[in-house]
């Protein structure tokens, strides 16, 4: 019983956050076995059309920001696989979203950068709450916020635009 119960509090993160995304689209599409693919099927082909598309087009393309929040997305899973901590609620919800993040179906890959990064904002909040007082503070830090930029320039910021 305890297990189930267990069980029950590390899904429960995940439905409350598809209800949530259910209610902003207010779209069956969330409700379907559709958006959910054979694991690490979207993530691994989302690394190599945005690999073959920052390739070929460079650093000025639209795949830089695809780069960015897929870099960033990368370090935030691998960081939370790496710190794992059952007792942790934190790591946790970030342990259910890494999960999420490898199975979900390829469309939700598509854009630049991606529905992806809405979708994982769980796992951001959950690796930067866990993060502090890790050893590469800094670098993760940075790496595994990546994502950032894109939404910055997503705002049209003027004067933040041109940084970029």
């Amino acid at each position: 019983m305890r297990l189930v119960g267990h069980g029950c509090l590390l899904v429960l993160p995940l439905l409350l956050w598809l209800d949530y995304l259910r209610s902003i689209y207010r779209s069956l599409v969330l409700t379907g076995a559709d958006q959910v693919a054979v694991p690490f099927l979207g993530f691994l082909s989302k690394w190599q059309i945005t690999a073959s598309q920052f390739a070929t087009s460079g650093w000025g393309s639209p795949a830089r920001n695809a780069m960015l929040a897929l870099v960033g997305a990368t370090i935030q899973a691998v960081a939370l696989v790496a710190w794992a901590d059952w007792r942790n609620l934190w790591w946790r919800v970030g342990a259910v979203f890494v999960l999420v993040m490898l199975t979900t179906d390829p469309v939700v890959w598509e854009g630049y950068p991606g529905a992806y990064t809405r979708v994982l904002l769980p796992m951001t909040l959950a690796f930067n709450l866990l993060l502090p007082g890790r050893k590469w503070f800094w670098p993760l830090l940075v790496l595994g916020n990546l994502s950032v930029i894109p939404g910055i320039q997503a705002m049209r910021i003027p004067l933040v635009w041109r940084l970029f």
